[in-house]
């Protein structure tokens, strides 16, 4: 969807920047210059896969064959293609690939997050990237919010309300296809992750075998929010509501674009306020509260809203 340009700025402003530890899969052809980018910051790269479509969950000739037929199926087909979804499918692929790949010697993560390569495409001040006492605060607030374990959530950021008609979507109905899940972040415990990769690959087979368009993550994504919302907390930077105290009311302010926020949220306060000095332009950016995504949904559809009711039993998609 992006020039080749512009993948490089934007590989340059991740790899450059963030001093968490890196996991990245890529081509044999870029892991060089990811290193060479990297330098010195931590960074594992895995070129198992010459391309996502390789990866065992999608590489049966079946899987490829489906695939390769959800173009026509996609209303947005003139700038997507059979590559492109398999990028949006292998997300949840690699996260629990990458925890489960971790070297014993290593101390084992509390908690990792998925980003896209194109998170950053400007200047920034994010480097010690996330504050890891806001992760256990707002996996804290969360869980009592949900009644869900901490170690059980899974974030993922949302953009808009979703719309009335979503109300009386069903797991019968496929994919839901809506502008709700941001899909360039989402993160929680290795366990987490791992119930991520099931439930997604155990709906994205059921919905493909049935001959559903499959291919986007985000419709994907929304489904599987609407079946189990008490697995999910999330961050709404367009949410008024979020705002604690005086400040109700007033949304988080212009932090430089609502898709981006959760980067800010998450971020240190030092480098929140370098953000905001340097590259806001000094204006008005607020940290907002998280949210169990059942509160969001019951909230924006009305609280005698029932969640849908799954019925599949979750699958181990085939492993690395």
């Amino acid at each position: 969807k992006h020039s080749h340009g512009e993948y490089d700025e934007w590989m340059r402003l991740f790899l450059e920047t963030m001093h968490a530890d890196v996991f990245m899969f890529t081509t044999p052809e870029l892991a060089d210059t990811a290193r060479r980018l990297r330098g010195p910051l931590p960074l594992i790269v895995d070129t198992r896969w010459s391309t996502p479509k390789d990866i065992p969950p999608l590489a049966s000739p079946k899987r490829r064959e489906q695939l390769a037929a959800q173009q026509e199926k996609d209303r947005e087909k003139a700038y997507h293609n059979a590559d492109l979804y398999a990028v949006w499918a292998a997300k949840t692929f690699f996260m629990d690939t990458a925890l489960k790949s971790q070297h014993p010697s290593r101390k084992p993560y509390s908690y990792a997050f998925w980003m896209d390569i194109g998170t950053f495409r400007r200047p920034h001040a994010f480097r010690r990237w996330p504050e890891v006492g806001a992760v256990r605060k707002f996996w804290k607030s969360a869980s009592k919010e949900s009644g869900t374990p901490a170690e059980d959530l899974v974030i993922v950021p949302i953009q808009w309300q979703p719309p009335e008609s979503s109300r009386t979507w069903n797991e019968s109905m496929g994919p839901l296809d809506i502008d709700f899940a941001i899909g360039s972040m989402f993160g929680g415990t290795p366990k987490a992750m791992e119930w991520w990769n099931k439930v997604y690959f155990t709906y994205f087979y059921h919905y493909i075998d049935r001959g559903l368009f499959v291919g986007k993550d985000q419709t994907m994504w929304n489904a599987l929010f609407w079946l189990y919302p008490k697995r999910f907390l999330t961050v709404w930077a367009n949410d008024p509501e979020t705002m604690p105290g005086q400040n109700r009311g007033e949304g988080a302010g212009d932090c430089g674009g609502w898709w981006g926020y959760y980067v800010y949220w998450l971020a240190p306060p030092t480098e929140r306020s370098a953000t905001e000095d340097e590259f806001f332009k000094y204006v008005r950016c607020r940290r907002i509260r998280a949210l169990s995504m059942e509160t969001v949904l019951r909230r924006t559809l009305g609280g005698q809203w029932v969640p849908p009711v799954p019925s599949l039993p979750l699958i181990d998609p085939p492993a690395a």
